[in-house]
């Protein structure tokens, strides 16, 4: 080879060599391009994807899935766009999983799609809603339905002669795995069934009885049995009960208007209250037109039947309540008679010794009117349990607003224990009578003063009484019944229907 060809022969391959790493670089450029500007993603993508799922949060196939475009002028629904599509092996996706469906080739616009029905299914969610589809979408839009198998359990409630048992509650309580599903109650009807809608799955079944109401299961031993229960149904159990009959008593009360003179007439609207033996209320309730009502069904034992008085205008003219024990089905009556009463001007309160705070008898008590010219009663002495009452006239201007200085009139041998005055102002019009501030009381001469305070023999504690406080009320304070109240307190009857007044000392026994 020549030296002229050799060299044509480097710069041929020199030239190569050139042109491999230009065709290099274009390459890693044009790479470089590609990364960094990728093909555009295509928009506008109408299409529905969706699946079809049951109660237990599995799949579910063999649905017809339906969807309608609305007309966009009328706001319509277009019959003529409606296409279908069945929720596994679909035409145009058949390798779709179990419970899916798609739509393809769908137009922009509002769309309703819907599911179609099936016996013994329905819809947890929304049997047909609306779906827009808008320009610029760059997926399909995905939807769901969910959908209930339903099956039918009716549960037969019989006694041993096998009668049907009426308002007998029946509960379903989801077994062992059945996550999904919640407890049901349902109470049987006259003819004795209670009918539940229930989802496949484990189901335990038990049982209720109305209230008063006992009984001994025979079948089922154990009150209560759990089976599978599994699509399409229906089940039919049953629950026999040997049933314990409980007698009921009932109580009549009635309430009369006891005139001066002839038969009384019924008063209605009177509350009455039946007590159970630990003085709660067992039943109340207010007195017909005729002045009656009647407490039925009460289970036999002991009850305390009361009657509320009004604060004005009313006396009892018979005790205010009876002590009641049922034994048997019958109707025990009692009645209360009241009688009607002037509203009065009057001050009522009490002298007591402070040795026990037991009432002082004799003593007297004055009331000085305040303003020149006033009218003055003159004095009264307390009874036999320490009370004083002054009433004032009806017809005499200076009584209304007036007030008068209650005065006690210290007697030899006692000293007193309180201030011996107290100030007390009438209402402007007749009612309840008014009562003093704190009781009058006195400590003989000699008395320790340590004595105060101490509860008479039979009784654990006083109480004083506040504004707004009865004798029955006291007691449920200290647990006490109202029956042991009052006869503890005796003194209590004597009083005008038996009310009891701020400042009294109240035994509890």
């Amino acid at each position: 080879m020549s030296i002229q060809t050799s060299r044509f022969a480097l710069r041929g391959f020199v030239a190569l060599l050139l042109l491999s790493a230009l065709l290099l670089a274009a390459g890693v450029a044009g790479a470089a391009v590609t990364a960094q500007n990728p093909p555009p993603t295509p928009v506008d993508v109408f299409c529905v994807t969706g699946s079809v799922f049951d109660h237990a949060e599995k799949p579910s196939s063999g649905w017809t899935i339906t969807a309608v475009m609305y007309d966009p002028t009328t706001g319509l629904l277009d019959p003529g766009t409606a296409v279908d599509a069945e929720t596994i092996n679909v035409d145009n996706d058949p390798a779709g999983p179990l419970g899916s469906f798609r739509f393809n080739g769908l137009a922009a616009g509002v769309w309703n799609f819907s599911i179609g029905t099936r016996t013994g299914w329905s819809p947890i969610t929304p049997a047909s809603f609306d779906v827009t589809l808008a320009y610029g979408r760059t997926d399909c839009a995905a939807i769901r339905f969910k959908m209930r198998q339903d099956v039918t359990v009716t549960v037969i409630k019989i006694n041993t002669d096998h009668t049907p048992l009426s308002n007998w509650v029946i509960h379903a309580k989801p077994g062992v795995g059945n996550f999904f599903a919640q407890a049901k109650d349902a109470t049987t009807d006259s003819s004795g069934s209670a009918t539940f809608t229930l989802t496949p799955g484990q189901w335990t079944f038990s049982e209720s009885a109305p209230v008063g109401v006992s009984a001994v299961p025979i079948s089922p031993e154990t009150g209560s049995q759990s089976f599978t229960v599994e699509a399409p149904g229906p089940y039919t159990i049953r629950f026999k009960n040997r049933v314990l009959e409980q007698p009921k008593g009932c109580i009549e009360a009635i309430k009369t208007d006891s005139p001066p003179q002839g038969a009384g007439v019924g008063l209605g609207g009177w509350s009455i209250s039946v007590l159970r033996a630990d003085n709660s209320i067992a039943a109340e309730g207010k007195t017909d037109a005729f002045g009656r009502i009647v407490f039925k069904d009460l289970p036999l034992g002991p009850y305390t039947v009361h009657e509320k008085l009004p604060a004005t205008d009313w006396e009892a003219a018979a005790p205010a309540h009876y002590a009641v024990t049922l034994t048997d089905a019958a109707c025990v009556t009692v009645e209360f008679a009241n009688r009607q009463v002037e509203p009065a001007f009057c001050i009522v309160g009490r002298k007591v010794d402070t040795n026990g705070l037991v009432g002082l008898p004799g003593w007297e008590i004055t009331a000085q009117p305040q303003a020149v010219g006033g009218y003055e009663p003159g004095p009264v002495y307390t009874d036999g349990l320490g009370y004083f009452r002054f009433d004032f006239p009806m017809n005499d201007y200076r009584i209304p607003s007036a007030e008068y200085n209650i005065c006690e009139t210290i007697t030899d041998g006692w000293l007193a224990h309180t201030p011996t005055c107290q100030k007390v102002k009438l209402p402007t019009t007749p009612g309840a009578c008014v009562a003093l501030g704190f009781n009058f009381e006195n400590q003989q001469v000699g008395h320790a003063e340590s004595q105060k305070g101490v509860p008479p023999a039979g009784c654990s504690a006083t109480h004083t009484v506040k504004w707004g406080e009865s004798l029955y009320g006291i007691g449920r304070q200290y647990g006490k019944s109202a029956q042991e109240m009052l006869n503890a307190n005796q003194w209590v009857r004597g009083q005008k229907n038996m009310y009891l007044y701020v400042g009294q000392q109240v035994c509890i026994p």
